[in-house]
């Protein structure tokens, strides 16, 4: 197999795992570090490997999505809510939304 099937290939199951876990935990910063590295690929690769680079342009823009729709479920849970920030015995501080 070739370094660019196994450049896309990585890309893929990264923006599966991005996509995945930024649903699931609905965190949206998950997907974002996701994008910057992305970028970081689109702006190596540019120029010598044109589907790489389509492939992660595709992929950045299916997990900005995945972002923006965790930033938006965060926003409706936590409407109307407070932030605290507690101190906890074990783990020293301890940040967590009062509702």
């Amino acid at each position: 197999m070739s370094e660019q099937f196994w450049a896309i290939a990585m890309i893929l199951i990264g923006a599966l795992i991005a996509l995945i876990a930024t649903l699931r935990m609905n965190n949206p910063f998950i997907a974002i570090a996701v994008l910057w590295a992305f970028l970081g690929i689109i702006r190596k690769q540019k120029g010598f490997y044109p589907f790489i680079v389509t492939v992660a342009a595709i992929a950045m823009a299916i997990v900005a999505v995945s972002s923006v729709l965790a930033f938006l479920r965060v926003k409706a849970t936590t409407t109307g809510s407070k932030l605290a920030i507690c101190i906890n015995k074990k783990t020293s501080l301890y940040t967590g939304l009062l509702l």
